[in-house]
Parts: C-alpha cells; sequence; structure tokens
C-alpha cells in the first residue's frame, strides 16, 4: 500500500490503449529486482518490473503506464509488513520516495470528532516519509499524537494504509486528511468527517479502494509536555519485548477481537515458540514475529509457517488467527490479473 509502511496495494486493468496508443515506457525503469532488498523480512523474488517515485506526479504515471498495458501494479513503501513470493511479482513495483515534511502551521479548531482542546499544529508529510523519523521528531518538538510510533519500521503511507497503532493509539487518530492517486493518473483527497472515513483496528479505507495509492498526509497534532518522555517509553519497551534486532515483519497476526489473549500469547500458548521451518522461526522473544533466522529463509518457509502457527493455534485454542501482513501470492497475482 502505499502502503507497508509501507504497501499501497495490488491493482490491475486490462490494456485499454487508444488512438495514440499507451504512453511510453517511464525512465528508470528496471527489470527483474530482487524485491528481498526492499523488504525488512530480506525475502523475495524478483519484480517483472520496478521504479522509484519521488512525487504524486511520478507515482500517478507509473501507474497509468501499468493500467494502459494491463499489468499488475502496487506502491511499496519500506516493505515491513509484506510477505513475497519466491517467483517475486509479475508486475511492475512503484518504490514509495515522496519525502517532504511540510508544516502548515495551526490549525483550526476541529469540527470533525478529532481529540484537542486547542493549539494543534497541522503537518503534511509524503507518504514515503519514515514513521519512526517523524515520530521522533514531533514528539522531540512537545507535539502529541505519534508517540506510538516510535521504533516502528515502515512509512508513513504503509501506516496510514494498515491504521498501524499501539500503546492505545493509532495512525488516523492523528489524521486530518490522506491524499491519493489512481492508476487512471487522477488525484484525490479524503478529509475527516467524509463518508468513506472510517478506519478500525488494522483497518483504513484504503484497504477496500483497489487502485488507490497514498501519497501524502496531514497530520493533526497537539501539544503535548510528555510526549517526548512517552515516546522514550515507548521505544525502550518496544526494545525490551520485540526482536528488533532480527528480519522480521513485525506482528503477523492481528489480535483476536472477542478474546482476552493477545495473538502472540495464543501462539506461546500454542508451544510455538522456536518452531522452525526451513529457515523461518517463531521469535523466542515475541511469538507474534516470525523472523529469518539464519538469513537465508524463503518465501515458502515463511508461508509455510505462517499456516503452521494458523492451524496449530486452532486446534489447541480454537481461535482463527487472521494476517496483519501482506502476503502475495504470484499465483494469486497472475488470478486477479486474469
Amino acid at each position: 500500500m502505499v502502503l507497508p509502511g509501507g504497501l499501497a496495494g495490488l491493482h490491475t486493468a486490462r490494456a485499454r490503449g487508444g488512438a495514440n496508443g499507451p504512453p511510453g515506457p517511464p525512465p528508470g525503469l528496471r527489470e527483474g529486482v530482487p524485491l528481498r532488498a526492499f523488504c525488512s523480512l530480506g525475502v523475495g523474488g524478483p519484480a517483472a518490473l520496478l521504479a522509484r517515485a519521488q512525487s504524486a506526479g511520478e507515482a500517478a504515471a507509473l501507474a497509468s503506464c501499468a493500467e494502459s498495458r494491463g499489468l499488475p501494479w502496487m506502491v511499496l513503501g519500506k516493505g515491513s509488513n509484506c510477505l513475497f513470493d519466491d517467483r517475486g511479482f509479475p508486475g511492475l513495483v512503484i518504490v514509495n520516495a515522496i519525502d517532504f515534511i511540510e508544516p502548515l502551521g495551526s490549525a483550526e479548531p476541529d469540527s470533525g470528532g478529532a481529540a484537542g482542546g486547542g493549539g494543534e499544529e497541522l503537518v503534511r508529510v509524503g507518504s514515503g516519509v519514515m514513521v519512526d523519523a517523524l515520530a521522533r521528531d514531533t514528539a522531540r518538538r512537545g507535539l502529541g499524537g505519534l508517540q506510538f510510533a516510535v521504533g516502528v519500521p515502515g512509512t508513513v503511507g504503509g501506516a496510514v494504509y494498515m491504521n498501524a497503532g499501539a500503546h492505545g493509539r493509532d495512525t488516523w487518530g492523528a489524521l486530518e486528511s490522506v491524499e491519493y492517486v489512481t492508476g487512471a493518473g487522477t488525484t484525490a483527497e479524503m478529509r475527516r468527517g467524509d463518508p468513506e472515513w472510517d478506519p478500525g483496528y488494522r483497518h483504513s479505507p484504503f484497504q477496500k479502494m483497489p487502485g488507490a495509492a497514498i501519497t501524502a498526509a496531514t497530520l493533526r497534532l497537539m501539544p503535548d509536555p510528555g510526549a517526548r518522555e512517552e515516546a522514550r517509553r515507548n521505544l525502550e519497551g518496544r526494545r525490551r519485548t520485540q526482536p528488533v534486532h532480527e528480519r522480521s515483519m513485525g506482528c503477523v497476526f492481528r489480535n483476536p477481537p472477542s478474546e482476552q489473549q493477545s495473538a502472540g500469547a495464543l501462539i506461546e500458548l500454542a508451544g510455538l515458540k522456536g518452531r522452525m521451518v526451513g529457515g523461518a522461526a517463531v521469535s523466542e522473544v515475541h511469538a507474534n514475529y516470525l523472523i529469518n533466522a539464519d538469513g537465508a529463509a524463503s518465501g515458502a518457509d515463511m508461508l509455510e509457517l505462517v499456516r503452521t502457527v494458523q492451524r496449530e493455534v486452532r486446534e489447541r485454542t480454537g481461535v482463527e488467527l487472521r494476517e496483519e501482513v501482506q502476503v502475495f501470492s504470484y499465483d494469486d497475482c497472475l488470478a486477479a490479473f486474469e
């Protein structure tokens, strides 16, 4: 999605051409680039095509070019919640390099339901900005709203797409608006209070909008003298309880909505800490992290371990764990294209 940290999604279309034919190939297009170099897990085969986008216009042009040729396309941020097939991706991967931070000054009083008692500041950021760096910077300046994201290894676009959150906060709680482009080359904006503005736990409206790629977000941040200290505590807690030095996708499974125990606790209850499939392993530090233990795990190893965890947790506890990460099956991509 834009997403993963960021991922924006998979989009397909039939070639449609026109009187003048489809647009020419954009500059900087590369063939057969291994995706393992573009995701935190270090797993994945080659992208059929890959290019970088440094602006919304470039992202729109690349997406439009792919759609005009009937190619699947996706936008990839940091790739911190992506599991790619060993065969790669059979279309165009647009690497999100839309990296800017634009302070907009004081916000008008909010009428759309956002929390805050006045004195908020608006900040517009590119979807390729690293959310950890943004969270650290805003907390240092005494602005609250993103403290939960310190240490999160993804982009703003990915955090928006997945509605990343922790410590009782989430990304959409700090959003004022989201800008995006479509494969048709159009630009649009979704604002707080719009009918389609319906985020939830690890859910955003963009997960139901195939063909939309997030390019920028405007955040409403409130003065908070304790933001820096809270961010420090959150980062220390993350380092203490998560395998931050291992290759992983972050938390793999969503916490079940009606259970008292988290996904990690259920995996541990099923006795799966340390379970291995090839080079893939359930972390001994946090059971909801599946790691590339020796750096040589394959996509097949990781996917088999995901399915093993789901099956054994279901058999032991009766709970069906749902993936939080984005799994890209080569065959599913081709099937969607057809």
